[in-house]
């Protein structure tokens, strides 16, 4: 749902993502709260234990993360995407946002280690939503 709300082709009907989270008054209440508040989300945490919700949803045993999931999206996708674009050329590396060698480097290195570093994702995802807005068609990944 969150990709969908960024994707260029909402984006070019009108449909403009909101982040509640970033309303500058939220931001300023959240800082402003004790720091033991903040840590392990203990406010979120306390609000929905007097919810009545139980320790499963309140204090889950999992990490909330999706850290191996990603790390499989970009070892079986992400570096081959990442060639692929290379060889195109990158409309990040012609703005000069992006060094094509030191991304070559990285994609090298990735494919040799254990884990790909997840600022590949980002850099990706960016590419990949600019060049869907300039022509739908150079937006395919596969």
């Amino acid at each position: 749902m969150g990709f969908t709300i960024h994707h260029p082709a909402y984006l070019r009907t009108g449909l403009w993502p909101v982040t509640p989270f970033t309303d500058p008054q939220l931001v300023r209440f959240a800082e402003q709260l004790p720091l033991e508040l903040r840590r392990r989300k203990t406010l979120y945490r306390d609000f929905l234990t007097r919810a009545g919700l139980p320790a499963l949803v309140t204090h889950p045993q999992r990490t909330e993360h999706f850290r191996d999931l990603m790390q499989q999206g970009l070892r079986q996708h992400g570096l081959t995407l990442a060639e692929r674009l290379l060889r195109e050329g990158m409309i990040l590396a012609e703005h000069g946002f992006v060094d094509p060698d030191a991304l070559r480097r990285v994609v090298r290195r990735a494919h040799r280690s254990a884990t790909v570093p997840s600022v590949l994702c980002d850099t990706l995802v960016l590419e990949v939503g600019l060049r869907s807005l300039l022509a739908p068609d150079t937006a395919t990944v596969a």
